[in-house]
Parts: C-alpha cells; structure tokens; sequence
C-alpha cells in the first residue's frame, strides 16, 4: 500500500554567514525524471544574514499540473569552492522547509541544517 505524499513546496534559505553564498534548489522527484521531465534547477544569491525563498515549481502536464517538490538544496562558498547539500525530511505536504546555512570563515566550510517546517 502506497502511503500519503510528503513533500515541500518551497524552501527558506537563512544565511547566517558573512558572506554572499549561491544556492540551487532542485524541483521534481525520480517519478517525474521518470517520466520524461527534467528537474527544475532555481539559483539565487543570498546576502551575508539574509533569507531568500526557492519555489514553487509545476509540470505541465498538458490538461493538469503537477507539483515539483524539492528535491534537494545546494550552496557553493564564494571563495573555498566548498560544497554543502541538504535533502528536506518532511512529513505530509509542508508549503515550506526552513534551512540555515552557516558557515566557518576560517576554513571556507558551509552547512545546511533544517531548522522547521511550515504546514
């Protein structure tokens, strides 16, 4: 038996470092490439203790649309060409995940860590 969808709809990316840092977000889930769609690739520049709001993303499905959910989070260092990548763990459908990127400037690292969740 199939259990109920769980998926975010959005995510919010706080950057709690001191830097500018670019984050990807990915829509779309193995079905959906699966079937012929490709994941929906959105890249946004988040200022030093800012946020900044990845999605909402749809399939057109001809006569109906479809939900790209997040897939998964990505942020590049400016300088260090260190990576970080988060997957959201979410239960039921969640219009947003929360996520807090943070960084150790001495050694150019990046984390994501999921902070909460938005029913």
């Amino acid at each position: 038996m199939v259990g109920p969808p769980s998926y975010a709809k959005q995510v919010v990316v706080r950057n709690d470092s001191g830097h500018t840092i670019h984050v990807t977000g990915l829509f779309g889930s193995d079905g959906q490439v699966a079937d012929g769609n490709e994941l929906i690739r959105q890249t946004v520049a988040v200022g030093p203790h800012s946020s900044a709001t990845l999605g909402e993303h749809e399939y057109n499905m001809g006569t109906w649309t479809a939900v790209a959910p997040v897939y998964s989070v990505q942020a590049d260092h400016p300088e260090s060409n260190h990576q970080a990548q988060f997957k959201p763990q979410v239960s039921g459908v969640v219009s947003a995940v929360h996520v807090v990127l943070a960084s150790n400037d001495n050694a150019g690292r990046l984390s994501l860590s999921q902070s909460h969740t938005v029913e």
